[in-house]
């Protein structure tokens, strides 16, 4: 809520008001929501039509982000989506899990179930081999997300 009212250049208030009163007005909810997590909100069946509705009559608003592409759409919509992709960005710029996972600041054991937590989200791995002391290879969809992840980092 709060970057989509940043985006707007309105205050969050405002945004959730106006968006409690569409959903009442439908007698609907319009967005899932997940308390006490950051990450982006999506809409429900009723809240993407009334979406898909609004930018075919009205025109998608410019600021309006496009959809990532896969594997980092389902990344970023997954419970602490962010967190897993950065995690996943800092860890492969090391040799091996074991050096990442020193510079990170963690345990080698935790950054492997980071990565096997990434991976069931992606429903693919996206290491090689997640032997702690192996060379960090990509494969093909581990490459795709870490390059899309640069991408998409502000």
């Amino acid at each position: 809520m709060t970057t989509g009212a940043k985006r707007l250049g309105v205050q969050q208030y405002a945004l959730t008001l106006q968006l409690a009163k569409l959903g009442r007005a439908c007698e609907a909810q319009l967005l899932e929501r997940i308390t006490g997590v950051r990450r982006a909100q999506r809409p429900t069946t009723l809240g993407q039509t009334l979406l898909d509705q609004a930018d075919r009559y009205l025109g998608p608003h410019p600021n309006a982000p496009q959809e990532p592409p896969e594997p980092l759409a389902t990344v970023l919509g997954a419970h602490f989506g962010e967190k897993k992709l950065e995690t996943f960005i800092a860890a492969v710029a090391w040799p091996t899990i074991a050096d990442g996972a020193q510079e990170l600041g963690m345990q080698p054991g935790s950054l492997q179930q980071a990565l096997r937590k990434l991976e069931h989200v992606l429903g693919e791995r996206v290491l090689t081999d997640r032997r702690r002391s192996a060379p960090l290879h990509l494969t093909p969809i581990g490459r795709r997300l870490l390059d899309q992840g640069r991408q998409h980092e502000p």
